[in-house]
């Protein structure tokens, strides 16, 4: 019987806000292959190698696909496979001894949303864990500082369309790649450039070629405040803060 070969169309529900549009070629049930489409308009076909490549962790031999019991001292590696039943069980008896002995803020949620689909991030795990009166905790470095930042600076999350970067005269890219962190921004900070923008980077590595930049302020590691508050001190002695 010949192959069974079909496109599926999709969305990446990695986390990331970009949700790049997919089609991933799947032959007699197996992945054969995923790559990007241009259905997406500001991803434009491109995708992350992350996802180009997620097939191999599909596949991968050492891919976890049963709950495992420790059974040796920790560090010891030694484990044994168990029903999901059994492991459902223990984790919920285990969960219901701290709240009967301790409380429910004895439990502390360490995670983060490794899909950023409302099913799995920030909905059904939030419900549970407020339903059993669990400690809240920020979990990551990765969002909650900027996000406290922005609440403080501007009452709520704010969000630049992508494409608006291309419309304006000036951006300061402080401490930050996009090259490897946001591949999605790259186009348009140059259709920016070419559009005349004024183009800065404060980082002590040159991840941009002067050809893509105007200006480059290789700071030491931990020296962007001292460059922040002489902006600011420039601005204030220019009246230009409440402007």
């Amino acid at each position: 019987m010949a192959a069974q070969t079909t496109v599926v169309p999709t969305t990446c529900p990695m986390d990331c806000p970009d949700t790049c549009s997919l089609e991933v070629r799947v032959t007699d049930g197996r992945i054969e292959k995923i790559g990007g489409t241009r259905e997406n308009p500001v991803t434009a076909g491109f995708i992350c190698d992350k996802v180009s490549q997620f097939a191999r962790r599909v596949y991968h031999p050492d891919r976890l696909l049963h709950p495992q019991r420790r059974i040796g001292r920790k560090g010891e590696g030694r484990f044994e496979r168990i029903s999901w039943d059994a492991a459902i069980g223990e984790m919920a008896a285990r969960l219901a001894e701290i709240r009967k002995q301790w409380g429910g803020e004895a439990i502390l949620p360490y995670h983060y949303g490794g899909s950023n689909g409302f099913l799995n991030d920030g909905l059904l795990d939030d419900y549970f864990f407020a339903r059993i009166g669990a400690s809240r905790l920020a979990r990551t470095l990765c969002a909650a500082p900027a996000g406290e930042v922005a609440l403080g600076m501007y009452g709520k999350m704010p969000g630049v369309a992508f494409e608006d970067y291309a419309l304006a005269k000036c951006i300061l890219v402080w401490g930050a790649n996009p090259k490897a962190s946001n591949i999605h921004l790259v186009p348009f900070l140059k259709q920016a450039r070419r559009n005349g923008a004024f183009i800065a980077v404060v980082d002590p590595r040159a991840n941009f070629s002067p050809a893509e930049i105007d200006l480059h302020l290789p700071v030491y590691p931990g020296a962007d405040l001292p460059v922040a508050l002489a902006m600011i001190r420039h601005w204030n002695e220019q009246g230009r803060l409440e402007r």
